[in-house]
């Protein structure tokens, strides 16, 4: 149950802020711009959660396929 509420809370803390800004928006302009935003940010967030479930399942199933990981900047160099 404590999972449950850490999530719930989580996802109220992702939203909150993209609802504040749909209830700011006044202007047709305004409310455009947020038309297209919301769903950015949503699926910005949605790719950021799945991509860091998909490496902690990774590393809890297949440790040994971590040691020679790299990221960022070291992938090509030396």
């Amino acid at each position: 149950m404590i999972m449950l509420n850490f999530f719930r809370n989580l996802l109220l803390a992702h939203l909150e802020p993209m609802k504040q800004m749909w209830l700011d928006a006044e202007t047709p302009g305004q409310k455009a711009v947020a038309l297209v935003v919301i769903p950015w940010i949503s699926a910005l967030m949605i790719l950021f959660w799945i991509g860091w479930t998909f490496m902690v399942y990774k590393l809890i199933t297949e440790p040994e396929a971590w040691q020679n990981a790299s990221f960022g900047i070291f992938d090509y160099c030396c």
